[in-house]
C-alpha cells in the first residue's frame, strides 16, 4: 500500500482537476471514491484522513471482493470476475 502522502498528493490532483473543470463548465461535480473492502486495515486511516483533507465529497463503501475463499470456488461462477 502507498504511504499517506502518496494519497494526499492524489487526492489533490483529483480536486485540482474537478475545480478546473468546474471553472470550465460552471457545474461542480461530486467527487466520489470507492473503497474495496480488500484493503490492509492498516491502510484505511491514511486513506480516509486523506479524503477528509482534499474535501472528497463521498465515499462509497462496498461488500465486493476479489478475495475466492475455498468454499466457493466450486460455484460455477467461481472463475467469473465479478462473480458469485
Amino acid at each position: 500500500m502507498r504511504n499517506r502522502f502518496h494519497w494526499t498528493s492524489y487526492w489533490a490532483r483529483l480536486t485540482l482537476e474537478r475545480t478546473q473543470l468546474s471553472d470550465l463548465q460552471g457545474l461542480l461535480r461530486t467527487l466520489a471514491v470507492k473503497l474495496s473492502p480488500d484493503l490492509d486495515p492498516a491502510d484505511v486511516p491514511a486513506i480516509t484522513t486523506s479524503l477528509i483533507q482534499n474535501k472528497v465529497d463521498a465515499v462509497i463503501a462496498t461488500n465486493t471482493t476479489t478475495a475466492r475463499p475455498e468454499l466457493i470456488q466450486s460455484h460455477v461462477h467461481a472463475k467469473e470476475a465479478r462473480g458469485p
